[in-house]
């Protein structure tokens, strides 16, 4: 995800996690690095500067990541939560409860209204409002993965591992048709 053009030389050298988020002049990705080499930290390159910045205090990317750009800040949702990056740390806002200690991987974030943020994964479509700091869970397939969250003026188009693809707009979730080959069952992108 991102906006403007991409530079010919990529700054990420060497193995990293398979997440990255672009927003402006920053491209954001996981990586271990040589201060920590058995645990990945959130980095964030800056193609003005040529720097990269290593949030070395927030907790590990265990497998992926997703972010948001959201009136001026930056979120970041991982299997422990989802925060606001505040200068070099994290400042939580969900913590998953419950009877595990972390949520399914997310494969991706959208802005689903003003202060609400809708994450997918496989625990399912959850929209978080981050003003009144609740969640409600918008699709749930126990056994099946949302992996992908597309914007389209009003529309988000939502795609699921195994049950097809489904359509939001103004507060209301329709479940999309089957093509007649059910293609459409495993919706990776938009």
């Amino acid at each position: 995800v991102g906006d403007g053009p991409v530079p010919a030389r990529l700054p990420i050298t060497g193995k990293f996690n398979f997440t990255i988020f672009r927003h402006g002049d920053s491209l954001w990705f996981a990586q271990g690095n040589e201060k920590f080499r058995s645990i990945t930290l959130l980095h964030c390159y800056n193609y003005r500067t040529g720097e990269t910045f290593v949030y070395d205090k927030i907790p590990p990317i265990q497998e992926s990541f997703a972010m948001a750009f959201m009136e001026g800040k930056f979120y970041l949702v991982t299997n422990k939560g989802l925060g606001i990056i505040e200068g070099d740390s994290l400042r939580q806002l969900f913590v998953p409860s419950g009877i595990r200690d972390n949520q399914a991987a997310p494969y991706a974030m959208q802005l689903f209204s003003p202060g609400v943020l809708g994450v997918a994964s496989c625990d399912g479509l959850v929209l978080y409002d981050t003003r009144s700091l609740k969640t409600d869970t918008l699709i749930n397939l126990p056994g099946f993965c949302i992996r992908s969250l597309w914007k389209y003026k009003d529309y988000i188009f939502i795609g699921s591992y195994g049950k097809g693809f489904y359509i939001w707009k103004n507060g209301r979730l329709k479940n999309m048709p089957r093509d007649k080959n059910n293609f459409l069952l495993y919706t990776h992108c938009f």
